[in-house]
This record gives structure tokens, C-alpha cells and sequence, in this order.
């Protein structure tokens, strides 16, 4: 019985920890490129959940200005499908991503609970393909052909 018990203990932490785990990478990530390039992750947020750039402003204010936070929000709010006022409200609370998902109806364990962190993990995989075609570290566009052209003209000068 006290195997069980602890075996019990064992998953339990587990599952905590691989879910704040998942939480904080996709909260992390977004709030990276929300705070490197605001305009053109607004753009990316709004084409991938159908809003328009001015809601996205607005929810990004709503969700204390951090774009992970509103990154989470939005995706919840669609795996769970309620209504962002629904999200908000969970979220004003602030108990913690975890809860706001059970509190959502995504229970640790479900299927929507691996299909969302199926979903954050692709998210992140999308968003820096996006953003290494878009944008490089520096903030320049980023285009391939034209500094392959630029390094050899300036060999040639030598």
C-alpha cells in the first residue's frame, strides 16, 4: 500500500511539473517574441485566432500587457472553446495557468489536456519557422539572397 502511495505521489509530481513546464516554455517563448517584434506578433496572433489587430491590442492590455499570457489565454480559450470575457475572468483570479485550464474543462490527463500540449508545442515550432523567415536577431528582415550577393560584391572588391 505504501508503494502505491508513493508511486501515486511520484506521478502526481510528475504531471505538475511536465504541465508548469509546458505552461512556462509557451509563456516564455511568446513573450519573447511579443516583446522583440510586438507589431509583427500582434500580426501573427491575430491571423492565427481570426481577430483583428486592434482586439489583439486590446486583450494584450487586458492580460497585463504580456504576451504570453494572452498567447496562453487565446489558445485555451479555443482548445476549450469559451469565449475570451470566460478566459479573462479565470484568469483575473490568477491561480495559475494549470488551474485556469481545469477550470476551462481541460483536465491534466484528458485528451484535450495532450491535445493542448500538442497544440502549444506545434505553436512554438510555427511561430519561430515564422520568425527566422521574417525576422533575424537583430531585428532585420531577413533575406538570404541578398546578403549572399552583398558578401560576394564585397570579395571581389578586395
Amino acid at each position: 500500500m505504501k508503494k502505491l502511495i508513493l508511486f501515486l505521489l511520484i506521478i502526481t509530481s510528475f504531471t505538475a511539473y511536465a504541465q508548469k513546464n509546458g505552461f512556462r516554455s509557451y509563456r516564455n517563448h511568446a513573450d519573447c517574441y511579443g516583446s522583440d517584434n510586438p507589431a509583427l506578433f500582434c500580426q501573427m496572433l491575430a491571423r492565427q485566432y481570426n481577430l483583428n489587430e486592434s482586439a489583439i491590442d486590446d486583450l494584450h492590455r487586458k492580460f497585463n500587457s504580456n504576451w504570453g499570457d494572452l498567447a496562453l489565454g487565446l489558445e485555451m480559450g479555443k482548445l476549450s472553446k469559451k469565449p475570451m470575457n470566460t478566459v479573462f475572468g479565470i484568469y483575473e483570479n490568477n491561480r495559475g495557468w494549470g488551474n485556469i485550464a481545469k477550470d476551462l474543462g481541460i483536465k491534466p490527463g484528458s485528451e484535450e489536456f495532450h491535445r493542448m500540449k500538442r497544440e502549444l508545442n506545434q505553436r512554438n515550432t510555427d511561430w519561430s519557422r515564422e520568425w527566422d523567415n521574417k525576422v533575424s536577431p537583430s531585428g532585420e528582415k531577413n533575406n538570404k539572397k541578398a546578403n549572399k550577393k552583398s558578401a560576394s560584391k564585397s570579395k571581389g572588391k578586395k
